[in-house]
């Protein structure tokens, strides 16, 4: 059994192990084989030869698809990195050239960034690269630094004040928080008193896309609580409530001006100073000299800098 272990270690490829991650991702032999664009005989026989190699099961049925063993799991974060750096290191070497590019770029960003950034961030990358598409997902805020490793991303974008060796991030431009109302409020003017913020009734976002949940605990700090009759899970629903209700709602600067093109709401400065904070690009380290990814991030700064 050992030599026939050894024999089948000494001729593990880089193919197995991306069946094995795609496996792994998808929960299922035959979602990662339609990822990998490849039969599902195929993806079988690549995870038995690694089932062989390691001495183990390495995945199991269960209710919801292939459920990964300890080994499994353990081994998949190795495997993970190994692909990500042998990538990296085969598409650092390799030229980019955008107007000819057929490439899809994955961008994180929560909805704030979708409602406020993908408009002139396409725009710029088409006008440089017409033949490349934009995949915007939400990823939870704790998910990012993982789907940049795993490659499931190139870069994300927004409030990501991430602290790891491996993270590398851009300055785009710093915000601040303002309070969004229906433009006929009847007790708010052109501006709002701190009795008034306390006062009138709010509406919370809570999202594990965004950071902003952390207004309240500042609010606190300073002596400040909201009056919150409704939380939501995006800001995308603001524009179809806020017009005709008695609701404020405390959101990024670009965000209000963003809605204030819809008709009916308006942005008032907030009575008390929170803390900006700052909007990045971020990426990981393996990512640094890659060609595609380079200009990527700097379309994305030349495109967002200046907003």
């Amino acid at each position: 059994m050992d030599t026939a272990r050894g024999a089948e270690q000494g001729r593990l490829d880089l193919n197995l192990i991306r069946f094995y991650v795609a496996v792994f991702e998808a929960g299922s032999v035959s979602r990662a084989a339609e990822r990998l664009g490849l039969t599902q005989p195929s993806v079988s026989c690549g995870l038995g030869r690694l089932r062989r190699a390691s001495g183990d099961q390495l995945f199991a049925r269960g209710g919801r698809g292939m459920a990964p063993t300890p080994l499994a799991e353990q081994l998949c974060e190795q495997f993970r990195d190994a692909l990500a750096t042998v990538e990296s290191a085969v598409e650092s070497t390799q030229s980019f050239d955008a107007s000819t590019a057929r490439r899809v770029f994955h961008v994180a960003m929560s909805d704030v960034g979708a409602i406020c950034l993908v408009t002139p961030l396409l725009a710029h990358v088409h006008a440089l690269a017409p033949e490349a598409t934009l995949e915007i997902a939400q990823v939870p805020v704790d998910d990012i630094l993982d789907n940049l490793v795993a490659g499931k991303l190139d870069v994300a974008v927004g409030n990501l004040p991430l602290r790891h060796p491996a993270a590398r991030s851009e300055l785009l431009f710093p915000e601040r928080f303002v309070c969004l109302l229906a433009t006929g409020y009847p007790r708010i003017g052109s501006e709002m008193t701190k009795k008034q913020f306390m006062t009138e009734r709010h509406i919370v976002v809570v999202s594990p896309f965004s950071l902003h949940q952390h207004i309240d605990e500042s609010l606190v700090e300073r002596g400040i609580r909201r009056r919150v009759p409704l939380k939501v899970p995006h800001f995308g629903i603001l524009p179809a409530v806020i017009p005709g209700n008695k609701y404020l709602v405390t959101l990024p600067s670009r965000l209000g001006k963003a809605f204030e093109r819809f008709a009916g709401v308006r942005s008032v400065e907030l009575p008390v100073s929170l803390p900006s904070f700052e909007v990045r690009v971020l990426w990981h380290a393996r990512q640094q000299s890659n060609p595609a990814n380079v200009w990527l991030r700097r379309t994305i700064v030349e495109a967002l800098g200046a907003l």
